[in-house]
């Protein structure tokens, strides 16, 4: 069965706004774990209405398509 793993973003994107490079360091891991246990990943912010955006929806998509 795929796995999918959904990170989410919200909170820490907030905290974190000021430091780009922290977010970056934070999605490797995800992905790093994701990749360890043979599943798909992807991050949103979803407490935002933008969740939704064309953004999300193409890592999603991206992600349940592998």
């Amino acid at each position: 069965m795929p796995l999918l793993l959904l990170a989410d973003s919200s909170d820490f994107d907030r905290r974190f706004a000021a430091t780009p490079a922290r977010g970056a360091e934070r999605r490797a891991a995800w992905q790093q774990l994701a990749a360890a246990h043979d599943a798909a990943w992807a991050a949103a912010a979803l407490n935002s209405p933008a969740a939704a955006d064309e953004t999300t929806t193409a890592a999603l998509e991206a992600a349940l398509s592998r």
